[in-house]
């Protein structure tokens, strides 16, 4: 999946990410680090969620590539 492709995943994934994580309610600590990531200091919840999800993305092409099977 190309990095502009994330934007198609479902709404779901945003929603269990900002639930399981507690970005609805409070979740100060993930909320800086995310800013801090991003460089933005006026990110919302809402954008934070893809920071996360940019930032899982990330990680999952270093450890999980796909091999060409001939």
């Amino acid at each position: 999946m190309a990095k502009e492709d994330l934007s198609a995943l479902p709404p779901t994934v945003g929603r269990y990410i900002r639930d399981h994580f507690g970005l609805g309610w409070g979740n100060a600590e993930l909320l800086a680090s995310c800013r801090s990531v991003s460089g933005q200091d006026d990110l919302t919840e809402a954008s934070a969620v893809n920071v996360i999800i940019e930032a899982l993305w990330e990680e999952l092409r270093h450890t999980h590539g796909l091999k060409l099977i001939k």
